[in-house]
């Protein structure tokens, strides 16, 4: 089994979910952009995925077992990062 990569992100994103012309020209109407569309669209959605997984990451540790090895003294609820 391999491992996650963007390229297989990518391949997902246009092959599964048939996505592929929409991120290769997502068309936003700007007549002289500084920065393609669809640079632009690619950097939006890693962000997204790469904040979600940071947040989980980040939850899971605090509610874990391992909790005093990370220096976080106090346990919290899932709303305080919100």
């Amino acid at each position: 089994m391999k491992g996650p990569s963007l390229q297989r992100l990518w391949k997902y994103i246009a092959r599964c979910l048939r996505l592929h012309s929409y991120l290769v020209s997502p068309g936003d109407g700007r007549t002289a952009p500084q920065i393609p569309a669809r640079v632009l669209l690619w950097a939006l959605l890693l962000g997204r995925l790469l904040t979600e997984y940071a947040f989980h990451a980040v939850e899971a540790s605090v509610h874990s077992s391992a909790r005093r090895a990370l220096q976080v003294e106090t346990s919290f609820g899932d709303d305080a990062f919100g």
